[in-house]
């Protein structure tokens, strides 16, 4: 069983195109100002069997491709590996957000590596901001193992935050800095509901305002 922490199920600022987006539950490191740091802990999650995983990718429409962030996605290798084969087969991409530098050469990994498209590897540095999407911290490096997705030092096209709205749940995704998550809670509450990380909140009551017309995103859990 995989233990996974939250999916959004279309996202655009998690990778290019719009991504089937998993952020996986347990990681060893403490990074300072770790985006997610709720996922760090070795507890349980969500569990849920990788084949009920693989018929939800496949069944949700419109997407380009699955994001396999965290917590640590190396550290649950072996189911995730049956995971990626299936999401490569079926034409779309796979893309990682790995602490690791460098990959534990275990058997487990390196199958899930074959069946992936990019990594972006390294610990988060909070004292090396990145400066584009995709990059939480200047140190980490862009692997582009297949070239099927678009280098984001280049790519135009991904937006490095992101508002999704689900009913009245309002979560920030991407990479804001400091000053944006700050502005994120003062403009919709300060009342999480499902911090990972990029806050999510309950909005505030807004009497007789109209709804703001925006993209639902489909949020699991």
């Amino acid at each position: 069983m995989l233990n996974i922490n939250r999916i959004v199920k279309q996202s655009r600022a998690n990778g290019h195109g719009v991504r089937y987006t998993i952020w996986m539950q347990g990681c060893d490191r403490r990074c300072p100002g770790c985006f997610n740091p709720e996922t760090q802990p070795h507890t349980k999650a969500h569990q849920m069997d990788v084949r009920a995983l693989i018929n939800d990718v496949m069944n949700t429409h419109g997407i380009t491709g699955i994001t396999l962030s965290g917590g640590e996605p190396l550290l649950q290798a072996k189911e995730l590996a049956i995971l990626a084969k299936a999401v490569q087969t079926a034409g779309l991409t796979v893309m990682i957000f790995t602490g690791f530098s460098k990959p534990p050469n275990t058997p487990e990994v390196r199958e899930l590596l074959k069946y992936s498209d990019m990594v972006i590897a390294g610990e988060y540095d909070r004292t090396k901001p990145g400066k584009i999407p995709l990059i939480g911290s200047s140190n980490q490096r862009v692997i582009n193992i297949t070239k099927r997705l678009p280098n984001p030092l280049t790519d135009k096209t991904i937006p490095r935050v992101e508002i999704i709205q689900n009913g009245t749940e309002i979560s920030l995704s991407g990479f804001p800095t400091p000053e944006e998550v700050k502005e994120f809670k003062e403009t919709f509450g300060s009342k999480s509901v499902g911090d990972f990380g990029r806050k999510v909140m309950k909005a505030k009551p807004r009497p007789k305002a109209k709804q703001p017309v925006s993209r639902k995103r489909q949020i699991l859990w």
